[in-house]
């Protein structure tokens, strides 16, 4: 099979998936839970059987520890999905505020910067998704990652798809499309 036709089917997946969860968008936060509990699972399993394997005497004790709480947590979101649903929506929220909030700073504190007043709107924007976010956790948690996973997968699977499309070598070099 040629190169661009993987790109172009992976691309027809992705988008009917990304479709498939904007339409069902709380099986679609299900399962990226599930999925980041699995993550979590696997890389602190990985992460403690790498810390055993280090020759470094003496140096194990953090990276176990933190295989351990990576372990903790996948097993904690696999046990408790709708905990961890809202634990999941709590982390996105608070990560869009800081993020809204940093941004805000740097536009108003960097002068001379071209983007001044976009970065400050980019930022107001993301404190007030922040704000709307925590302000409705049982609402948000429901749906959030959903949508957010849903917009992600339409968005790369269009991509993919004008990417298999594209002359050969024009948009990506070393054979990859082609």
């Amino acid at each position: 099979m040629e190169n661009k036709t993987v790109l172009l089917v992976t691309g027809i997946v992705m988008l009917i998936g990304g479709i498939l969860a904007l339409f069902n968008p709380f099986a679609a936060t299900l399962a990226a839970e599930i999925f980041a509990a699995w993550v979590f699972l696997i890389s602190g399993i990985l992460q403690v059987i790498a810390a055993f394997a280090g020759k470094i005497p003496g140096k194990k004790i953090w990276p176990i520890l933190f295989g351990l709480i990576l372990i903790w947590l996948g097993w904690s979101l696999l046990g408790h999905p709708l905990a961890g649903i809202v634990a999941l929506t709590i982390v996105v929220g608070v990560s869009i505020l800081i993020g809204g909030i940093s941004k805000l700073l740097w536009g108003v504190f960097a002068e001379g910067v071209r983007a001044r007043g976009l970065l400050i709107l980019s930022g107001f924007v993301s404190v007030a998704l922040g704000i709307m976010i925590l302000g409705n956790i049982a609402g948000a948690s429901t749906v959030l990652l959903g949508i957010i996973l849903g917009i992600d997968l339409v968005s790369s699977g269009i991509a993919l798809i004008v990417l298999s499309r594209s002359p050969k070598g024009e948009v990506v070099r070393e054979g990859y499309v082609g």
